[in-house]
């Protein structure tokens, strides 16, 4: 149901673009159908910017942890001693969680718009296998590191 409702918004949103395009073609009678063919290819152009920068920015700033990063300032302002600053800036544990949720949720923004544009299938095809490689040798290393302690 989500995937038929993306697509009809997609197509709705596309139809509306080149017909807003295509204002002045139909006041003027010059081309119509050239102006609305016109308006829909910027518009689909325009639509898969949108997404491709949504689906790189949000899990950017996913990975960048902005809430953390809010608390850490937060705890470091209200710190007194030298200790409670240094427990407020130390770093934590890596929380694969985070890089991995955040590369899901890239995958899963293109995934979804694939349908709409299918030139962006074999992009999410090879975004997902990198990630998964990158993932695999990240935690073999940490795996590898914890083990020679």
């Amino acid at each position: 149901m989500f995937f038929i409702l993306t697509v009809i918004a997609a197509i709705g949103l596309i139809v509306v673009g080149a017909l807003i395009f295509a204002i002045e073609a139909f006041s003027t009678l010059h081309q119509p159908s050239t102006q609305v063919a016109n308006g829909a290819i910027y518009i689909s152009a325009f639509a898969l910017s949108i997404v491709i920068t949504v689906a790189i920015i949000s899990p950017a700033l996913l990975m960048l942890q902005p809430f953390r990063l809010w608390k850490v300032v937060r705890a470091e302002k209200h710190a007194i001693t030298p200790r409670q600053r240094f427990r407020a800036i130390y770093p934590r544990a890596y929380n694969p969680s985070f890089a991995t949720g955040a590369c899901i949720l890239a995958v899963i923004f293109a995934s979804t718009f694939a349908l709409i544009f299918p030139l962006m299938g074999p992009a999410v095809v090879v975004l997902l296998l990198l990630t998964l490689i990158g993932e695999s040798f990240f935690l073999a290393s940490l795996i590898d590191g914890c083990l020679l302690k």
